[in-house]
C-alpha cells in the first residue's frame, strides 16, 4: 500500500522493494549474518518486482492478442431500411 501512496515513485518503484527488504532481512538473519540476510533480502525483492512486472507485460499483451482477434461487436442501433 505504501508504494501507491508515494507520488514521485511511479508504480511504487523502489518502496515496496525498500518495505520488503525490511520485512524480509530479519527472516534470514538466523541461518546467515544480518550483512547476508539484507543482501538476500534486496535480491529476493528485486526478483519479486522483476517477477510482477513480466507476468503484467505477459497478460498484456496476451490479452492484446485475444482482442485484436476477435471480431467487432455489434452497436445494436436500428438501421432504417430503404
Amino acid at each position: 500500500m505504501l508504494g501507491f501512496v508515494v507520488l514521485v515513485a511511479p508504480g511504487g518503484l523502489g518502496v515496496r522493494e525498500f518495505v520488503l527488504q525490511l520485512m524480509l532481512a530479519p527472516r534470514f538473519v538466523g541461518p546467515v549474518d544480518e550483512t547476508v540476510a539484507s543482501g538476500l533480502a534486496v535480491v529476493v525483492a528485486l526478483v519479486l518486482r522483476l517477477t510482477w512486472s513480466v507476468m503484467e507485460l505477459t497478460w498484456t499483451l496476451g490479452l492484446w492478442l485475444v482482442g485484436r482477434e476477435s471480431p467487432p461487436v455489434a452497436t445494436g442501433g436500428l438501421q432504417s431500411r430503404g
